[in-house]
């Protein structure tokens, strides 16, 4: 009956580093994707002060669809 416990606690162990390994990896897409989104304002603002309101509609059209 020891087996049992072994087991079930080698089940547990294996579930709950899953459990952790998945939540660590959520949170790193999430900040990848919030890395993501500020490179895409700063290369809004730079496009916007590099052209000082020339073709302002177009970096606002790529900066949403980039996003």
């Amino acid at each position: 009956m020891r087996w049992i416990g072994d087991f079930c606690s080698k089940v547990v162990i294996c579930y709950l580093s899953l459990v952790i390994g998945h939540w660590a990896l959520g949170i790193g897409h999430w900040a990848l994707g919030m890395g993501y989104w500020a490179l895409g304002i700063g290369h809004w603002a730079w496009g916007i002060k590099k052209s000082k309101g020339k073709s302002q509609k177009l970096k606002v059209l790529l900066f949403l669809i980039l996003n």
